[in-house]
């Protein structure tokens, strides 16, 4: 599966934005890592930046169910948002769903082609219950998102 373009990623980010009943607006370049976002909505407003990449098949035959981000483009350590939330997230473009992970745990990396991932399943049973969380051998939990869900995420990961 291809790489979504950065301008893809970026729509469906806001597009999530409104979907989860907020308003938002990029507020740095397409291609930036971290894409920053301007967000207002009930709770108030917030500085949203987002570390994202395209969620792809994780390529072990004993693994099938298993996708992936691998985070290119980046240096460790990822920088964080001194006020606000910070997302590491995928984004499945078939079925239109996010993956998110714990920036703190893939924070620094070695240099390479770092990978984390999420079970596909996570994001199909997502698509029927909002959020869905994914307990990873190393006892990390991955959270699947629905769209509609996207903000509840941020403003609680």
């Amino acid at each position: 599966m291809p790489s979504v373009r950065p301008q893809d990623l970026v729509e469906a980010i806001l597009e999530a934005i409104t979907q989860s009943g907020e308003a938002g607006v990029l507020v740095s370049p397409t291609r930036d890592h971290p894409c920053r976002f301007a967000v207002s909505g009930p709770e108030g407003p917030v500085l949203l930046w987002v570390y994202a990449w395209t969620l792809t098949p994780g390529g072990r035959p004993q693994l099938a169910n298993e996708y992936r981000i691998q985070m290119t483009s980046v240096s460790s350590p990822l920088g964080l948002n001194p006020s606000g939330p910070t997302l590491l997230i995928g984004y499945e473009p078939n079925l239109r769903m996010f993956g998110g992970f714990a920036v703190a745990r893939h924070r620094t990396f070695a240099i390479g082609s770092p990978s984390v991932q999420i079970d596909i399943t996570a994001l199909r049973q997502a698509l029927q219950d909002g959020l869905a969380f994914h307990r990873k051998s190393n006892d990390e939990i991955a959270v699947a998102i629905r769209p509609d869900q996207f903000m509840v995420y941020a403003r609680t990961a």
